[in-house]
Parts: C-alpha cells; sequence; structure tokens
C-alpha cells in the first residue's frame, strides 16, 4: 500500500514545522515511495518497504536536512589526532545513541495540555542513575515544579540507559511505573553505566532536536546539584537572553589547564591524547551547563561527524561545540555562580540570602528539603508572577 505523492509532501511539511504530530502519531504507514523534495536545503529521502510512523518520517528529515553550516574541519581533523583515529577508519566509533528507538518516551512532554512546542523556557535535563528515584522526586517536586515559577514554562527530562544484570526485571518494572507515573524520563538501548554517558547526553539532544526543537535554554545538570531556580530565572534570564545565541554558560576548563587523567575511575589510555598531560581543548564541567536552545540541533547534528569519546563532558560541552564552531562560552564557575562544595552553597545561601551568588550546587539528599526551603522562602514574596520579574 503507497501514499499519494500529494499527500505525503503534506506529511512532510507538516513534520518538518513540528505540527500535526500528535495527531498523528501512531498511525502506521506501509510506504514503498520515492520523494523528491523540492526546496534546495532538503534531500532526496528514499523511504521502502519498511513500517514508518510519524515520527520515523520526522526522524529521517532531521537527519538528512543539512542545517545551515559547515563543521570546522580543522577542530574535527585535531580530535582524530588526538583520539589517535583516522578520518578515513570506515567503523569510526560514534555514539550509539544518534538513531534507534526511545525504550520510555514522552513525546507531549514539551507540549502537553494547551500549550505549544515553543513556549518552554527552561528544560532540565538531568543525567540521572537508575535507581535514584529520590534524587528524581525532590528535583520534579521543586526546582523544576512549574506551579512555582508561572507564568514561565519549565519542565524536566530524566535521561536513562537500561540497568545491567537486571534478570528478573525488578529495575526496569521500576522505571516503567515511574515514567507511567510522571511521563518526564527518557530511556534508550544502552546499559546505564559511567562509560555510556556521553551516549546518554546524544540521547538528551536528539530528543530535544526531535521534540522540544523551540526551547529557550537547555539547563543540563546531574541529579545530584540543587539549582535556584528563581534566581535562574531571574538575576541570570536577562543576561543569557540579551542578544545571546549559541552560547554555552558553564564552569569552563580552558584548554591546557585540566590534567589527563591516565589512571582511576576517569582513566584514559595512553595511545589517546599522547605525550599530553592536559586537554587541549576547552569544555565544561558537567555538574550545571546552560545551553541557548539554538545550540542544540547543530550540537546533536555535529555527534554525526564526531568521533565518539567516553568522557561526556569533553564531548557534550568541548568537542561538538568545537566542531560546530562559532559557539561562544560564559564562564560562570566555581567560585563565581556555582559551587560543587554543598556545604558552602548551602552556607551562602542561609547566610546571605538573595545575594548569594550561586545558581547551583552539589546536593545532598539528607538537606535537599531545607535547601528548598530556605530558596523558596528568600524568593516568596518578591516572585511578580505577571511580569516575570523579582522585585
Amino acid at each position: 500500500m503507497g501514499l499519494p505523492t500529494n499527500m505525503v509532501r503534506r506529511l512532510l511539511r507538516k513534520v518538518r514545522r513540528g505540527r500535526g504530530v500528535r495527531v498523528l502519531v501512531g498511525t502506521i504507514f506501509v510506504m514503498t515511495i520515492t520523494v523528491v523534495i523540492t526546496p534546495p536545503s532538503w534531500q532526496l529521502l528514499v523511504l521502502s518497504n519498511t513500517l514508518k510512523t510519524v515520527n520515523d518520517i520526522r526522524d529521517t528529515i532531521l537527519r538528512t536536512t543539512p542545517l545551515p553550516w559547515q563543521p570546522e574541519m580543522s577542530k574535527l581533523l585535531h580530535f582524530y589526532r588526538y583520539l589517535n583515529m583516522s578520518q578515513s577508519q570506515q567503523s569510526m566509533p560514534l555514539p550509539v545513541t544518534l538513531e534507534g528507538k526511545f525504550l520510555l518516551n514522552n513525546l507531549d512532554l514539551c507540549s502537553s495540555g494547551e500549550e505549544s512546542m515553543d513556549s518552554v523556557d527552561v528544560l532540565f535535563m538531568v543525567h540521572t542513575a537508575l535507581l535514584n528515584f529520590r534524587q528524581r522526586e525532590a528535583l520534579r517536586s521543586t526546582v523544576a515544579n512549574q506551579s512555582f515559577f508561572y507564568p514561565f514554562k519549565v519542565r524536566i527530562l530524566f535521561l536513562l540507559g537500561l540497568p545491567a544484570n537486571d534478570t528478573n526485571g525488578t529495575v526496569q518494572s521500576l522505571i516503567e511505573l515511574e515514567h507511567k507515573k510522571y511521563g518526564d524520563t527518557l530511556q534508550g538501548d544502552f546499559i546505564d553505566t559511567y562509560s555510556n554517558l556521553t551516549h546518554k547526553g546524544v540521547m538528551g539532544y536528539r530528543w530535544i532536536t526531535q521534540y522540544c526543537p523551540h526551547v529557550r535554554l537547555v539547563a543540563k545538570i546531574d541529579d545530584d546539584v540543587f539549582v535556584d531556580t528563581f534566581k535562574l530565572l531571574h538575576r541570570f534570564w536577562p543576561v543569557l537572553f540579551v542578544a545571546k545565541s549559541r552560547a554555552i554558560f558553564c564552569n569552563v576548563w580552558h584548554n591546557n589547564t585540566m590534567p589527563i587523567l591516565r589512571e582511576g575511575k576517569w582513566k584514559i589510555t595512553e595511545n589517546v591524547m599522547r605525550n599530553l598531560k592536559y586537554f587541549p581543548w576547552d569544555y565544561c564541567s558537567g555538574m550545571a551547563v546552560f545551553i541557548t536552545g539554538d545550540l542544540i540541533p547543530f550540537l546533536y547534528r555535529a555527534a554525526f561527524r564526531t568521533p565518539f569519546f567516553w568522557i561526556d563532558d569533553a564531548y557534550l560541552f568541548g568537542m561538538l561545540p568545537g566542531v560546530v564552531g562559532n559557539v561562544t562560552y560564559y564562564d560562570i564557575g566555581f567560585s563565581k555562580n556555582l559551587s560543587l562544595n554543598h556545604d558552602v552553597g548551602f552556607k551562602c545561601m542561609k547566610t546571605q540570602g538573595i545575594t548569594c551568588p550561586f545558581v547551583a550546587v552539589g546536593s545532598k539528599l539528607e538537606t535537599f528539603p531545607e535547601m528548598w526551603n530556605v530558596t523558596y522562602n528568600i524568593h516568596r514574596g518578591l516572585w511578580k508572577l505577571e511580569t516575570k520579574t523579582i522585585s
């Protein structure tokens, strides 16, 4: 069974604009067609002898439609050399989550209810461990709870892989129950380990490109980080979005400052970055990284060209921006607006109140409720809902 060409063209136009998808999702078409798209920025799409849903078609378009950029070849060649790879290598390793299925997904997370896809102001993209149910509950009920920050639109997405050694399926069943209740988890088809965090991050970039393309700010955090969302929206919002694009705000490790570890948990083998003692490119500490939404599709597309590197911070917030090019880093780093040290950050919040400069600090489960109460009480009464400001 085939589809009329004019119907396919109309469908593809809608998918490209991000419209009409919710109505059509779940409808399966068997197509044996060749579609030629006339605008010059589109490529030939051949969809044959496979079951294609609307989301499959949109995914194909996202992968094959060129963005108005060319990768920074000099940076790309440097990365090949640093990782001891040849560009002509036929089996160049790439993140496994560039394509493939999502095991758990909520297509409407950014467009639930009456809101459109272009209405999300902040999306928290959280790297989380499978068994950290309490950490996820703490975050979703406080720093990413939409009801506290209206009329800003705030969403949260927890990134997960598959449990290892889950022979009786207990962990996976609990994850599925959590997803059924909250709908804010995204699970990919890979084992959830430290060495697979790069796969996890690229999965997040892909999901945002597909399902939340008009988000204004992506706040990537770990699940042991507390964010003062009030401060983020009040103090940092004008800075982040006054003529800012293709920008990353984080603690920046500048090139030739971060040591390359040759032993321990983050060990890099001797054949990678041979004879170097420090990372030869800029990248972010991954505890809290704020990325303007317009940059995300470029980062996702760059992952198709950039060889895989398992240290996620260096890859997601260093190598990919380097390949994209013309990305601006703003250092809001440690001792400025971020603190890895929970005790230092919490003390600052309690003693300095609204003047505390930290927007994100390391957190502990046992003190998380108190941290939230302190933050909430500081801002309660100052939050002017109708104007999105704090007096």
